[in-house]
């Protein structure tokens, strides 16, 4: 494939992402600006002692980014589709977001130590706002199983937001827990780890080509170079997609939603 569309699905993997409203079976994907905004079909409590629940958007569970699942999992996915009936239709294979916010977040004074005592974004630092504008995009969004990637359980020392075992959900503690335990054979059927770096496309930005791991997470003093780093290694695995021989398709289910801005 051309230079020029490779760019281009680089582009809107790095496009930050809004999930604006539930599909009601009616998929909704647009671009306003430098925002992809999409619908989310995942709904899976709909109701609760027969009362209706509001919806939680989540933007790596939004349309969008469960499209952009199915076609560079294709290979390890064995459900037709992610989501059936409003629900995961297995959950071994649920969106996470790889670098979250709330964790950098706290490293900021002027932002607050915890997600209950957050202060208004005005009066956080350009940095971190610019971070919070940016982080929810494709680049940045991966498949793990529900129990670790959406859950908070402190007694699995594989759960990615577990602060109990240190990894507070950093991408890079979690992966360095998932190397050690050989767990990713049980939770989402690789032979190696080899493998399961290779399908989420980390090799060169969370992982070095001996199998060793970039742990950027381990100086956390200064949160505005943490940042740095997250964003160069979202900025790679970007670069790794886009160079994958995936990009074609990328490029049609972009194409087909409008999203590529024609030179």
């Amino acid at each position: 494939m051309e230079y020029n569309k490779r760019k281009q699905v680089f582009d809107i993997l790095m496009l930050p992402i809004e999930a604006v409203k539930y599909s009601a079976e009616k998929v909704e994907i647009c671009r306003e600006g430098n925002v992809i905004k999409s619908t989310q079909t995942y709904y899976p409590y709909k109701k609760w002692n027969g009362k209706p629940l509001s919806i939680s958007l989540d933007e790596d569970m939004s349309d969008f980014a469960i499209g952009f699942y199915e076609i560079i999992y294709d290979s390890i996915i064995n459900v037709k589709s992610l989501i059936k009936n409003d629900k995961l239709s297995d959950d071994r294979f649920a969106g996470d977001t790889m670098n979250s916010f709330e964790t950098i977040a706290n490293l900021f004074p002027e932002a607050g130590n915890c997600k209950k005592r957050r202060t208004l974004p005005e009066t956080w630092p350009l940095k971190l706002q610019q971070y919070k504008e940016q982080y929810h995009c494709l680049a940045n969004f991966w498949i793990l199983p529900k129990e670790i990637g959406r859950k908070i359980d402190e007694d699995n020392v594989l759960c990615k937001g577990s602060y109990t075992y240190g990894i507070k959900d950093y991408v890079d503690r979690f992966l360095i827990q998932l190397q050690k335990s050989n767990e990713y054979i049980k939770y989402m059927n690789y032979d190696n780890f080899s493998m399961f770096a290779e399908a989420q496309f980390i090799y060169g930005s969370y992982v070095y080509s001996d199998n060793s791991l970039y742990n950027f997470s381990a100086d956390e003093s200064n949160p505005y170079l943490l940042i740095d780093k997250i964003m160069d290694r979202i900025k790679i695995r970007a670069t790794a997609i886009a160079n994958s021989d995936y990009v074609e398709r990328l490029w049609d289910y972009f194409d087909a939603y409008g999203l590529i801005e024609q030179e």
